[in-house]
């Protein structure tokens, strides 16, 4: 559980947050596959990305568009989805569902249904790991509601998350309360932006001084 603490009198700002390091699945791949491949996913990858194979030469049997009727891909641990021709050397798998974030993958492909191969050449296996989510959060500052009446405040700043997430996952991460009692978030999301504003409403400024309790925990958004 992370959390920030907001004062309104004095402005006093505690942030806590996490600094994961990204380390990628170190599977070599016989050299020799750049006979038959010449490009294919590697390395730290978003969780929304697709897994692809990009051949060195075109398939002209390829049907550009259409899911493969065959089983190409096989993953450790096991990812559901349909592999497509993107075009007549891209065969893309594409997951039902986001990748495990910090998740590193095996990846086989098997090769010998698409081009005659010796046996060396077969199956190419690889591998990919998926970034870690972090989550970064930023105080930007306190407001009036009524300029008239200072006693209503309203607490604005960021969330940055280091890969992309759901609007709905990220705002049930959040919660914020004043002397117990449970505030309201509003959030502005832009579509495919990993940063995320958010206002705390209904906050109260009196004269003697309080706070904003706003916590967090990431385990919704892994």
């Amino acid at each position: 559980m992370k959390r920030i603490l907001v004062f309104l009198t004095s402005l006093l700002l505690f942030v806590g947050c996490g600094d994961d390091k990204n380390q990628a699945a170190q599977i070599v791949v016989d050299p020799g596959f750049s006979n038959y491949v010449n490009a294919f996913t590697s390395g730290v990858v978003s969780n929304s990305d697709n897994i692809k194979v990009v051949l060195l030469q075109p398939i002209q049997s390829a049907k550009v568009g259409e899911p493969l009727s065959e089983s190409l891909f096989s993953f450790e641990p096991e990812i559901e989805g349909q592999a497509y021709w993107v075009d007549q050397q891209t065969i893309e798998f594409r997951p039902h569902s986001k990748l495990k974030s910090g998740q590193a993958y095996k990846a086989t492909f098997q090769l010998e249904k698409l081009l005659e191969v010796t046996e060396p050449f077969k199956n190419m296996v690889f591998g990919f790991m998926v970034m870690h989510q972090n989550l970064t959060v930023n105080f930007q500052g306190i407001k009036p509601t009524d300029l008239k009446n200072f006693s209503k405040q309203e607490v604005f700043g960021t969330v940055r998350t280091s890969d992309v997430v759901s609007p709905i996952e990220l705002e049930s991460c959040f919660k914020a309360k004043q002397e117990g009692k449970s505030l309201n978030i509003i959030w502005t999301h832009k579509t495919g932006s990993k940063s995320h504003g958010y206002t705390i409403t209904n906050v109260v400024r009196g004269e003697k001084e309080k706070f904003i309790d706003l916590s967090w925990n990431g385990e919704n958004i892994g």
